[in-house]
Protein backbone atom coordinates (compact mmCIF):
# COMPACT_ATOMS: atom_id res chain seq x y z
CA UNK A 1 0.00 0.00 0.00
CA UNK A 2 1.27 3.43 -0.87
CA UNK A 3 1.69 6.34 1.52
CA UNK A 4 -0.61 8.90 0.17
CA UNK A 5 -3.24 9.66 1.89
CA UNK A 6 -5.99 7.90 0.55
CA UNK A 7 -8.86 9.94 -1.46
CA UNK A 8 -13.01 10.23 -0.24
CA UNK A 9 -13.80 8.49 -3.56
CA UNK A 10 -17.80 8.93 -2.91
CA UNK A 11 -16.70 12.00 -1.95
CA UNK A 12 -15.31 12.97 -5.55
CA UNK A 13 -18.03 11.08 -7.06
CA UNK A 14 -20.33 14.07 -5.82
CA UNK A 15 -18.64 16.34 -6.79
CA UNK A 16 -18.07 15.13 -10.22
CA UNK A 17 -21.74 15.05 -10.16
CA UNK A 18 -22.61 18.05 -9.42
CA UNK A 19 -24.55 20.39 -12.36
CA UNK A 20 -22.43 23.30 -10.93
CA UNK A 21 -19.17 22.29 -12.22
CA UNK A 22 -17.79 24.91 -15.39
CA UNK A 23 -15.04 24.65 -17.51
CA UNK A 24 -14.29 22.63 -20.57
CA UNK A 25 -12.00 20.66 -18.81
CA UNK A 26 -13.83 19.68 -15.76
CA UNK A 27 -16.96 19.33 -17.62
CA UNK A 28 -15.01 16.05 -19.86
CA UNK A 29 -13.58 15.27 -16.60
CA UNK A 30 -16.49 14.73 -15.06
CA UNK A 31 -17.70 12.05 -17.91
CA UNK A 32 -14.63 10.12 -17.37
CA UNK A 33 -14.08 10.17 -13.28
CA UNK A 34 -17.07 9.06 -11.96
CA UNK A 35 -16.81 5.81 -13.90
CA UNK A 36 -13.17 5.34 -13.26
CA UNK A 37 -14.49 6.39 -9.40
CA UNK A 38 -17.00 3.74 -9.43
CA UNK A 39 -14.72 0.81 -11.05
CA UNK A 40 -12.07 1.79 -8.20
CA UNK A 41 -14.87 1.75 -5.25
CA UNK A 42 -15.86 -1.84 -6.73
CA UNK A 43 -11.92 -2.67 -7.23
CA UNK A 44 -11.23 -2.43 -3.70
CA UNK A 45 -14.06 -3.96 -2.61
CA UNK A 46 -13.19 -7.15 -4.55
CA UNK A 47 -9.76 -6.82 -2.74
CA UNK A 48 -11.32 -6.59 0.78
CA UNK A 49 -13.85 -9.81 -0.48
CA UNK A 50 -10.29 -11.40 -1.81
CA UNK A 51 -8.59 -10.92 1.86
CA UNK A 52 -11.44 -12.24 4.17
CA UNK A 53 -11.41 -15.21 1.80
CA UNK A 54 -7.51 -15.38 2.10
CA UNK A 55 -7.59 -15.13 6.15
CA UNK A 56 -10.55 -18.08 6.09
CA UNK A 57 -7.98 -20.36 4.37
CA UNK A 58 -5.34 -19.62 6.67
CA UNK A 59 -7.68 -20.23 9.17
CA UNK A 60 -8.75 -23.44 7.65
CA UNK A 61 -5.17 -24.85 6.77
CA UNK A 62 -3.90 -23.44 10.60
CA UNK A 63 -6.65 -25.50 11.80
CA UNK A 64 -5.97 -28.60 9.70
CA UNK A 65 -2.21 -28.90 10.32
CA UNK A 66 -2.92 -29.50 13.66
CA UNK A 67 -4.82 -32.98 12.91
CA UNK A 68 -2.50 -36.34 13.15
CA UNK A 69 -0.06 -36.49 10.23
CA UNK A 70 -2.44 -39.84 9.04
CA UNK A 71 -5.82 -37.49 8.97
CA UNK A 72 -3.74 -35.14 6.61
CA UNK A 73 -2.47 -37.39 4.70
CA UNK A 74 -5.89 -39.24 3.89
CA UNK A 75 -7.84 -36.09 3.48
CA UNK A 76 -5.26 -34.40 0.60
CA UNK A 77 -5.35 -38.28 -0.91
CA UNK A 78 -9.26 -37.25 -1.64
CA UNK A 79 -8.89 -33.68 -3.08
CA UNK A 80 -6.19 -34.93 -5.09
CA UNK A 81 -8.52 -37.73 -6.31
CA UNK A 82 -11.53 -35.45 -6.98
CA UNK A 83 -8.98 -33.13 -8.45
CA UNK A 84 -7.46 -35.71 -11.11
CA UNK A 85 -11.05 -36.78 -11.31
CA UNK A 86 -12.24 -33.89 -12.98
CA UNK A 87 -14.31 -32.63 -9.39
Amino acid sequence: MTTETKRDLRADLAFCNKSSVIGVYVHEATKAWPHAIKRALASEAEANRLRTERDQLRAGIAAAMTYPPGIIRAKLRKVLEAIADGA
